[in-house]
């Protein structure tokens, strides 16, 4: 295989220059437009065991920040409803008694 032809054994498709299509992730190796996607030239499962990785790497912390969202917005509504009954319980002005 020479630097100009795609990674794909049989493939005689001619690679483009390396600053607009970088070589696979995975292979390491650089691929024909029609090869260019790693379920077309074989590193489909590599492809999707790096997509699973990169999806649950911070899984957790993105757990504890919708938690804490969902805390957050509970607080601000039980602060506003307290406020609200705060107000109802001050005291009222007297009415004025005419004569």
């Amino acid at each position: 295989m020479s630097g100009l032809t795609c990674g794909v054994t049989g493939c005689s498709g001619m690679v483009m220059p390396l600053a607009a299509m970088p070589a696979c992730d995975h292979c390491k190796k650089p691929h024909c437009i029609a090869h260019r996607m790693p379920e077309k030239h074989g590193c489909g499962t590599a492809a999707h065991n790096q997509a699973q990785m990169d999806n649950t790497k911070n899984a957790a912390a993105r757990r504890e920040e919708a938690k804490n969202a969902s805390n957050a917005d509970a607080r601000a509504k039980l602060q506003k409803k307290r406020d609200e009954l705060a107000r109802e319980r001050q005291k009222k002005p007297a009415a004025k008694k005419s004569k």
